[in-house]
């Protein structure tokens, strides 16, 4: 499988949150370890950047030291072009016949229009890349994310008290149940 996880924290909380969702990516990790999974990252405040591509190989404990070191965004997400940049991702690195998921984690409701996330949403989609919205506190727009993917019973809803494992695990089994479908 090739995992991207596509994160985006700049709510007024977004220290606190951003340890938290750490932690779930971490666990996230756990669950999957390193040998048949390719990770790929990209944290996005107004513009999107790739921290890891799925070329990069990291043994297990890099990876997750890694994602534990990883700098907190600023500037209103754009959503719309952090789909677009994971989408890229995919072309770029990822394996012809990998099951392809997107792992999408948001504390704060986007300044893209309805449009241009349901349209980038759609293009992965297409492509056959499963999202998993993960809308994290207070002000994350459930709405907004659920237009990320195709299958609504994928999003999965967490905040800063939430048990970092027990919402690895919820991931991990929407990952599992693959569906694709409204």
């Amino acid at each position: 499988m090739d995992l991207a996880f596509v994160v985006s924290v700049t709510s007024p909380s977004a220290s606190v949150n951003f340890a938290k969702i750490k932690e779930i990516l971490q666990e996230v990790i756990n669950i999957y370890g390193v040998q048949r999974v390719y990770y790929s990252a990209i944290l996005f405040g107004k513009d999107p950047t790739v921290e890891i591509k799925f070329t990069q190989q990291f043994t297990e404990d890099a990876l997750k030291n890694f994602i534990g070191l990883l700098p907190r965004t600023t500037g209103g997400p754009t959503l719309h072009a952090a789909l677009e940049k994971a989408r890229g991702v995919f072309v770029e690195g990822g394996r012809p016949d990998s099951k392809k998921v997107v792992v999408l984690v948001m504390d704060q409701k986007s300044q893209s229009s309805a449009e241009d996330v349901e349209k980038a949403a759609g293009k992965l989609e297409e492509d056959g890349i499963t999202v998993i919205p993960v809308t994290f506190g207070k002000v994350a727009d459930p709405d907004e994310m659920t237009a990320t993917t195709a299958n609504k019973k994928n999003v999965v809803k967490a905040n800063e008290t939430s048990d970092s494992k027990g919402i690895a695990e919820e991931i991990s089994n929407k990952i599992a149940e693959g569906k694709t479908y409204h």
